[in-house]
């Protein structure tokens, strides 16, 4: 237990196994004292008002967190995800943007062009 050193945001579409892989890659060096937060251990999932005081201190947790580590897919698929998009405007908002990290496993720029839409009048 203690305060987390990496927030982790993530699609509950994806499997398990791919979370856990992506975030294991990319901490491979770390100390073994690293802690991270993840909701599946952090929020109760039972509609409950314990779920609720979980998911009103979510704020703090990325507070708390020196960078959040976001896994995508190859359909970008948390970039798609409300939950997803205010976990990344929280970081933002309080760490600025370099503390977040989108961590990226057979991720390409040419899959990239599925998940982007491109605007009628030209612009990106």
């Amino acid at each position: 237990m203690g305060e987390p050193d990496y927030f982790i945001s993530h699609a509950w579409g994806n499997p398990f196994a791919h979370l856990v892989q992506c975030v294991c890659d990319h901490l491979s060096g770390a100390l073994d004292s690293t802690k991270v937060w993840i909701d599946i251990a952090a929020v109760n999932q039972h509609p409950t008002e314990q779920q609720q005081d979980d998911l009103a201190n979510l704020r703090n947790a990325i507070y708390k967190s020196k960078a959040t580590l976001m896994c995508l897919d190859v359909t970008g698929a948390p970039l798609k995800r409300v939950w997803c998009l205010y976990e990344c405007d929280n970081t933002i908002t309080i760490h600025g943007p370099d503390r977040l990290v989108l961590l990226t496993p057979n991720f390409s720029v040419k899959v990239c062009e599925g998940v982007c839409v491109r605007r009628e009048d030209g612009g990106s």
